[in-house]
C-alpha cells in the first residue's frame, strides 16, 4: 500500500517509523528540512505539498493539529484525485462524523494513539466509519500491528480508553515520582531511586503479562502477614490513594464528555 502521512510531529514521525506493510511512503510537512534524517532512515519521499501526498496514496494518515483540520480538508478535497482514500485520523477529539463531513468522498477511520507507541508499546483505539469495508479494516490492522495493542472499539468507548491508556502515562509518572521522592527521603540517591522504581514497574508488568496473575494475586504474593508491604498498603488506603486515582480518572472522563 502507498501511504501518506500529513503532519510529521512526534506522533506522525513515530507512526512513520513503526507502521508496517508499506510499499511506498510519502511524508508531508511544511518544514521539509526537519525531516532529512527521517527521509534517509526510512528511504521515503518528503514533500510540503499535501495535495501531492494525498493524490499518490491509498491510505492517508492525518497527524496535523485538530484546529487545522478544516484548512487541510479544504485543500485536499480540491485535489484532482477521484479515487476514494482511506483516511486514518489521529486528531484528538475529532469524531468520525466530523471527519466524514470534512472528507465526504473518502472512507474514514478514527484512531486514538498513546505516547508509548513511540517505543512500540501502549494501546491504540481504532473505530471505523460504516462505509469502511473488511478489506480496508484488514489493511488498517496490518498497518498498525507493530504499535502495541490495537483496540478496535465502537467510537463511544474512545473517551474511556483515552482516560485509561492515553492519559495513563501521566498517572504512572506521578506514582513513580512519589516512589522516587520516598526513596530519596530514606537515603537513596535520586538517580538510583528512579532506576529502581522504573525497573520494579517494568518487572511487575511483565510478571502480570507472563504469569497470567490477577492484580490482587500478585499484590498478596508481595504482602506478607504483618510485613512492611501490607503496612504501606494500609497506610496508602487510609490516605486515599486508590480513591484519588479513581476520582481523578472519572474527572478526566467527565472533562471529555
Amino acid at each position: 500500500m502507498n501511504i501518506a502521512i500529513i503532519g510529521c510531529g512526534v506522533m506522525g514521525s513515530s507512526l512513520a517509523r513503526n507502521i508496517t506493510n508499506v510499499k511506498k511512503m510519502i511524508l508531508c510537512t511544511r518544514h521539509v528540512k526537519c525531516l532529512s534524517t527521517l527521509k534517509t532512515e526510512l528511504k521515503c519521499e518528503v514533500t510540503d505539498d499535501a495535495c501531492y501526498a494525498y493524490e499518490n496514496a491509498d491510505i492517508v494518515i492525518l497527524a496535523v493539529k485538530p484546529k487545522s483540520l478544516h484548512t487541510v480538508a479544504e485543500e485536499l478535497c480540491r485535489s484532482a484525485s477521484s479515487k476514494p482514500k482511506l483516511i486514518l485520523s489521529i486528531l484528538a477529539g475529532v469524531t468520525l462524523e466530523t471527519l466524514k463531513e470534512s472528507f465526504p468522498n473518502d472512507k474514514c477511520v478514527r484512531i486514538m494513539p498513546s505516547l508509548p507507541l513511540i517505543v512500540q508499546r501502549g494501546v491504540m483505539a481504532v473505530s471505523f466509519d460504516s462505509d469502511v469495508n473488511q478489506s480496508d479494516k484488514k489493511h488498517t490492522s496490518e498497518l498498525l500491528s507493530g504499535l502495541g495493542i490495537i483496540a478496535i472499539v465502537p467510537e463511544k468507548l474512545f473517551d474511556p480508553i483515552t482516560v485509561l491508556a492515553s492519559s495513563g502515562p501521566g498517572y504512572i509518572c506521578m506514582f513513580l515520582e512519589a516512589m522516587v521522592d520516598a526513596g530519596v527521603h530514606m537515603g537513596l540517591k535520586s538517580r538510583e531511586a528512579k532506576a529502581y522504581a522504573i525497573e520494579t514497574m517494568l518487572g511487575t508488568a511483565k510478571l502480570l503479562q507472563d504469569e497470567d496473575l490477577s492484580l490482587s494475586e500478585l499484590k498478596h504474593q508481595v504482602a506478607s502477614p504483618s510485613g512492611a508491604t501490607i503496612e504501606a498498603l494500609v497506610s496508602m488506603e487510609k490516605s486515599g490513594v486508590r480513591s484519588g486515582i479513581i476520582h481523578g480518572m472519572i474527572a478526566a472522563f467527565e472533562k471529555l464528555s
